[in-house]
């Protein structure tokens, strides 16, 4: 069940990079579920929401918002990527650099375009870490990222400091809760999302409505 509805199952699906280092550890792992858990508790302040949203990570813990590990991973986060409504994306250079992140993100957008659906302004970009085109495999933006021109989106502005000193706002307290400036972060983030879960949900009405005309006109009596 999604807030959005038929045909998503989820609302939100979080492309992340785990930033693991050489050894496995995942660097930016523990900050990410965080965040995205403190952003779920604002979103779930809403009461239209606070019962039916449905956010996919792959550290999640319930019952169709995570990983199965019986099951290929490949197909699974293709098959969960693209159950989603909205795309969120926390831009790091580790994600920049990820090849799982580029087809997580090609997999969101292709599936949009089969189901008949506009998938710009349905990527919400949170710019965790400072990051420029040069940074891509490819020195390109990409293009699900960009507008129509190729330039970067906006995006939300998420980190502080500069050079190799950057961070992610909360860098150092999500293991002990984060401050008032994450949190009036995350209410910005918050409201722009409503817009944007809104605007999913009555798109994905009328294209409930128009494949129902499509199912009518094609049964035996729907013509005269």
């Amino acid at each position: 069940m999604s807030y959005v509805g038929e045909p998503f199952r989820h609302d939100l699906f979080v492309s992340y990079s785990h930033g693991s280092d050489a050894e496995g550890d995942p660097k930016l792992k523990d900050w990410s579920v965080a965040l995205v858990r403190a952003l779920e508790e604002e979103l779930r302040a809403d009461r239209d929401l606070r019962n039916t949203l449905s956010l996919f990570i792959d550290a999640h813990d319930r019952p169709g918002q995570r990983l199965d590990p019986l099951l290929p991973l490949t197909d699974q986060l293709e098959a969960q990527v693209g159950a989603a409504a909205l795309l969120l994306v926390l831009l790091t250079p580790d994600y920049q650099a990820s090849r799982w992140c580029a087809d997580e993100r090609r997999w969101w957008w292709a599936q949009q375009q089969k189901l008949g659906l506009n998938p710009v302004g349905r990527i919400a970009m949170l710019r965790a870490w400072p990051v420029e085109a040069a940074d891509w495999p490819d020195q390109r933006w990409p293009a699900e990222l960009a507008d129509h021109a190729g330039e970067p989106l906006l995006g939300f502005p998420f980190h502080a400091g500069s050079g190799r000193a950057a961070r992610p706002l909360g860098w150092t307290q999500w293991s002990t809760g984060f401050g008032p400036e994450v949190r009036e972060a995350l209410l910005g983030l918050a409201a722009e999302l409503y817009r944007a879960l809104d605007q999913a949900k009555a798109d994905a009405g009328r294209l409930q409505a128009r494949q129902a005309d499509v199912q009518r006109l094609a049964a035996g009596d729907g013509q005269t």
